[in-house]
């Protein structure tokens, strides 16, 4: 029969706290199976070994500890973050929703202005340079003489306003994210202990 990855979750805690709790662990392991290697437990392990580094993903750490754990050697534990990303949270989807729509409004106005440009006919002059712009030759609202912006200044205020908006979303996502942060506990992670016993 081969050899099994046994894996448990353990709370904040110090290293010698952690290392007690997991001779508790072996003990009642030992209590149950006695010294069977095939009870898929830590029965058989002795000893634990704990590393500083910390893993964003719990998959990273298993992978880790796959490889450094021994078989029916010491236990080995690593800490793992244990809060999820803000946004992946469902009070941060309407916060999202408010960034999109206002990022997709800003970058959506020079497009629309440059379509009603080019519907109108006229030539387009240029505030900055004085020279005016045949609407074939419009790619986008910067002057093709010195790039300065053909944004007239109602269109230039509505641009603002729009940038306005998108900023005041993004700062409340911002302000909504450190707020959620501050309430989560002060150690963010868990330990994840691991080792590799006898099936």
């Amino acid at each position: 029969m081969g050899a099994c990855f046994i894996e448990r979750i353990f709370p904040p805690c110090s290293e010698a706290d952690l290392r007690k709790a997991i001779q508790t662990q072996i003990d009642s392991d030992r209590a149950r199976h006695g010294a069977d290697p095939y009870s898929g437990t830590w029965a058989t392990n002795s000893g634990v070994r704990s590393e500083t580094r910390l893993f964003d993903l719990a998959d990273e750490a298993r992978d880790w500890l796959n490889e450094h754990a021994s078989k029916r050697g010491a236990i080995v534990a690593v800490k793992i973050k244990a809060l999820p990303e803000f946004e992946s949270l469902p009070q941060a989807a309407p916060l999202i929703a408010a960034v999109q729509t206002a990022y997709r409004a800003r970058t959506g106005l020079p497009k629309a202005v440059l379509e009603r440009l080019r519907a109108a006919g006229a030539h387009v002059a240029c505030p900055k340079c004085t020279g005016t712009v045949p609407p074939a030759f419009l790619r986008d609202l910067t002057c093709p003489i010195c790039r300065a912006s053909l944004l007239g200044p109602v269109d230039r205020a509505e641009d603002d306003r729009r940038k306005a908006a998108e900023d005041a979303a993004r700062a409340d996502m911002a302000t909504a994210r450190k707020a959620w942060a501050a309430a989560q506990p002060k150690e963010p992670w868990l330990w994840l202990a691991a080792a590799w016993c006898a099936e």
